[in-house]
């Protein structure tokens, strides 16, 4: 199974993102990919779900954006890492537009 962590943040620097990512993980078995100018994947092999899951929690808490997923291959990961992204995005979008007062419609 390969694993797949996915960070957006539009002011944090790629290389920050890289150093993050590889100070996070420097001991397992990864790969990162530069995905464009404001995000970066980090594909992991031989990972336990649950620690995927607490450096998601970790970089969200930092105050960047995460998705993960997890596949057969990496491009299956790499897809389900993304759903993951744009849906939390999507809700964050509902909230703040309640919050604002207004009212948010699909």
């Amino acid at each position: 199974m390969v694993s797949c962590l996915v960070l957006y943040h539009p002011e944090i620097t790629i290389m920050t993102k890289c150093k993050m990512l590889r100070f996070h993980f420097h001991e397992k078995e990864y790969e990162i990919a530069v995905e464009n100018n404001n995000s970066v994947c980090i594909y992991l092999w031989n990972i336990e779900k649950n620690q995927l899951y607490q450096a998601a929690m970790l970089f969200e808490h930092e105050g960047l954006s995460t998705g993960y997923g997890f596949g057969k291959d990496k491009s299956e990961a790499h897809r389900r890492a993304w759903q993951i992204l744009f849906k939390r995005a999507l809700e964050e979008g509902k909230k703040k537009g309640q919050q604002a007062g207004g009212e948010y419609s699909e």
